[in-house]
């Protein structure tokens, strides 16, 4: 049997707190079966459709602009597509241009608060999703801050004049404000970066010249900018000048005449002088001309709106003149047997006539009739030049004298202190031998010759030079400044030829000497024999331009041993270049350790420093390279000779070492030690010397 159809009622569906967490619309279905007494009945659905709940998605949520500047609309955005919005508005202060209210996107406002002030426009935003029923999801705020603009206003003058300097325009100054200036009309603009500016204004023609100003609030960039200020670039007066203009030199009483009425008058004047009037008060001068030639005066004020004329009034007056005689002398010092020259003002009208007394103090040599003279000076003393000037135009005389005294000439000689031979590759020598030579009034000259500002003294520089001769010449200049010369002497270059290990011809004299390679180094093998013998040897060598030497009195040529040489004569009294001393050109005086370095190397097997051992290598006659020393003794103070003869015979050789004791070092050997002395002594003891290649 079919079940019976009655009546009932249903179970209500529990109620649902429904959450749609997705971003489209959701839908819950129910579906419902009745049954009675074991019968179904039929099944019915139900269904619940869920909206999602939108949120604002726009970001950032503010913009920031200036005052009076449009905002960027806002195109509202959501989570859920379709949603719509709703809005309103507030403000945090009293700004002006916003919409209060609407409805999806926020449009583009004009937005003005007053300065000083900074505030905000808070739109209080609701997004609202439809379908089938409005669904509001959560209020969002989106901000617009409003920033205040500067009040910038320009103090300075509108009326100036043209080209007026250093005028000043400004506004009041903020921390944390920039300014920046905009002239018109102006040359020169300075601190244009900063709340007062500095104008220097252009001609009138640029007027009105324009200033303004933009000021910046640096934490914000909001500027304002004034309007232009117009200012006029007033013309300046140009003023007048009359007076005479043809006057005669020493003329009085001449009046000149500018505008009355203004202020501040400057009066120039050239050739004459403003007896009266000529003040800053007056619009006369009166004048006494005392300058022939052509002379000006000239005048220049202030008008009543404090304008400088423009340019200054010059009026150009021509001063007709008796003939200036003043003497004047040409630059330098009156000398006997010297030319020099006097002279009075040019003028083209006059003529002049020109003496000198006493007779045969002087001649005049050139430019009698003329305003320039040339004096040749025959004798020196006391003299007197006259001269008489005419103008030719005029007829008008003035005569003049000038008293002055004729300095005596110096009389130098020049007679070589240095040798006279030597070769192009020689190092530098000093110039010696003239006289008079005080300081700096002696003066070397010539080719290949230079000052040596660290010595103070000449010197001939023959490196490089070509064979020839080389004249040089000594000036001198005595306390008058008077100036006369000696010589030239002539410095002969001369090419040498030369190896180590053959003889060396000494260019000075001829001499030869055998040399060796030792160490490196190229020495003489055979003491230095080059100079004048003493006689009596007892003489002391002395500077006396004279290379002096002592000779053995069994050698009275040195042609065996060579020379013996106080230190002093050996070093030229220290007057040459690295040591050179007495030696041959391009050869020098050893120092202490280029003999160690001889010792060293001459000592075959010995270990360095070979002093203990050296003295027998160096004596050796068969040795080659050999030194060959030969011990002829030595000469203690120009009257002992010690160490000629018996088991102590020995000899020393000069260095040119020189300790603080003013001793000089030797290096000795000896008959009977196969050792080399190291000896510090006297330099008035002469001494053997071996000279060493440069």
């Amino acid at each position: 049997n079919p079940c019976p159809i009655a009546p009932g009622t249903s179970n209500p569906i529990s109620p649902v707190t429904f959450m749609n967490v997705t971003n489209i619309q959701q839908t819950v279905t129910y579906s419902v079966t009745s049954a009675y007494q074991g019968c179904p009945g039929s099944t019915t659905t139900h269904a619940v459709t869920i909206n999602p709940s939108p949120t604002v998605t726009n970001w950032p949520l503010e913009q920031t602009l200036c005052s009076g500047n449009t905002s960027t609309p806002v195109n509202l955005t959501a989570t859920v597509v379709g949603t719509t919005f709703t809005w309103t508005a507030s403000t945090s202060a009293p700004i002006t241009g916003f919409a209060t209210s609407g409805s999806d996107n926020i449009p583009a406002q004009t937005l003005t608060i007053p300065a000083g002030i900074t505030g905000f426009v808070t739109y209080h935003i609701i997004p609202s999703f439809t379908g089938g029923s409005s669904c509001p999801g959560a209020p969002t705020d989106y901000k617009i801050n409003v920033n205040p603009l500067p009040t910038p206003s320009i103090t300075g003058s509108i009326l100036v004049c043209e080209l007026q300097p250093n005028v000043t325009y400004s506004t009041l100054s903020f921390p944390g404000h920039s300014y920046n200036w905009t002239v018109t009309g102006a040359t020169s603009v300075v601190n244009a970066n900063t709340n007062a500016v500095t104008v220097t204004w252009g001609p009138y023609t640029a007027s009105p010249g324009t200033v303004k100003v933009t000021e910046i609030i640096d934490a914000t960039g909001c500027p304002q900018t004034t309007a232009p200020l117009s200012v006029t670039l007033q013309q300046r007066p140009i003023p007048t000048l009359s007076g005479p203009q043809d006057v005669c030199n020493g003329s009085t009483g001449k009046i000149y005449q500018t505008e009355a009425g203004m202020a501040n008058y400057v009066w120039n004047i050239t050739g004459g002088s403003i007896t009266s009037g000529g003040g800053t008060g007056n619009s006369t001068a009166t004048v006494t001309w005392n300058t022939p030639g052509n002379q000006m005066i000239e005048v220049n004020y202030i008008n009543a709106l404090s304008c400088p004329g423009f340019p200054a009034k010059q009026l150009p007056v021509t001063v007709h003149a008796l003939p200036v005689t003043t003497i004047t002398e040409g630059s330098g010092p009156n000398c006997e047997s010297a030319s020099h020259s006097y002279n009075v003002p040019n003028d083209p009208q006059c003529s002049y006539s020109w003496s000198v007394t006493p007779n045969g103090r002087g001649i005049i040599s050139s430019g009698q009739g003329t305003y320039d003279v040339t004096i040749d000076w025959q004798s020196f003393g006391p003299a007197i030049i006259a001269v008489t000037g005419t103008n030719n135009t005029t007829t008008c005389v003035s005569s003049s004298t000038h008293s002055l005294t004729i300095h005596p000439k110096p009389l130098p000689s020049f007679t070589a202190c240095f040798e006279v031979t030597t070769t192009p590759g020689a190092k530098k020598f000093t110039l010696r031998g003239a006289t008079p030579h005080v300081g700096s009034q002696g003066v070397y000259s010539g080719n290949r010759v230079s000052y040596n500002v660290t010595s103070g003294n000449y010197e001939f520089d023959p490196f490089g030079a070509s064979a020839g001769a080389y004249p040089v010449l000594y000036t001198f200049t005595n306390n008058f400044g008077c100036t006369a010369s000696a010589g030239p002497v002539n410095i002969i270059v001369q090419n040498s030829s030369f190896y180590c290990g053959g003889d060396l011809t000494d260019v000075r004299d001829g001499k030869t000497y055998p040399t060796a390679m030792i160490g490196g180094r190229c020495w003489m093998t055979r003491n230095l024999a080059y100079g004048t013998t003493l006689d009596p040897p007892t003489t002391p060598q002395t500077d006396n331009c004279i290379i002096e030497k002592y000779c053995l009195a069994s050698d009275p040529a040195c042609s065996a041993y060579g020379a013996l040489y106080q230190w002093d004569e050996l070093m030229r009294y220290g007057s040459t270049s690295a040591h050179q001393g007495i030696c041959p050109p391009e050869w020098h005086v050893p120092s202490e350790a280029e003999w160690q370095i001889l010792i060293n190397n001459i000592s075959t097997g010995a270990p360095t420093p070979a002093d203990a051992l050296a003295a027998g290598f160096l004596k050796d006659p068969l040795l080659s390279p050999g030194f060959f020393a030969l011990l002829e003794g030595i000469y203690y103070i120009n009257n002992t000779w010690s160490f000629t003869t018996g088991n102590l015979t020995g000899t020393m050789y000069w260095t040119s070492g020189l300790n603080t004791q003013n001793q000089s070092l030797a290096r000795g050997v000896n008959i009977y030690n196969p050792s080399v002395s190291r000896y510090w002594s006297s330099r008035g003891n002469a001494f053997s010397v071996r000279c060493m290649k440069d």
